[in-house]
């Protein structure tokens, strides 16, 4: 720590150990009852997905994928798909394909090379366009 105080300055006051990070607005004891939102909101996608939903974005689930069905857009497999991408990248920064499978979640272990191309050639067009 000395050495980056040197170059970046005093760290300041500790603040984080009453802070909420984003979609972690509910008691720890309450992560099923998210996962049953998630259920209800995606009721055609499996319980992995649900779980996997509310342990990674908690309560952001419910915003990324708000609009249910209809605005999900490209499957990637897996339960990945382009709303959650989007999100990724507008609000977690991911800038390449295995920031969105190895970084920001682990289902690099789950899509194939043909889905991991798909999502990989999404991205790199997503960020021209941007």
């Amino acid at each position: 720590m000395k050495f980056v105080e040197k170059a970046l300055g005093s760290k300041g006051v500790a603040w984080t150990i009453n802070s909420v990070l984003p979609g972690g607005d509910f008691p720890c004891d309450q992560l099923g009852m998210i996962e049953k939102k998630i259920a209800l909101l995606l009721p055609d996608l499996d319980a992995f997905t649900w779980r996997r939903l509310a342990r990674s974005y908690g309560t952001e689930a419910l915003i990324i994928f708000a609009n249910g069905k209809a605005d999900r857009g490209k499957d990637f497999g897996h339960g990945l798909y382009e709303v959650e991408v989007k999100w990724l990248m507008e609000k977690e920064w991911a800038k390449t394909c295995e920031d969105v499978l190895w970084r920001r979640s682990k289902l690099g272990l789950l899509l194939n090379k043909q889905e991991t191309d798909v999502l990989a050639t999404y991205i790199k067009d997503k960020r021209k366009i941007d």
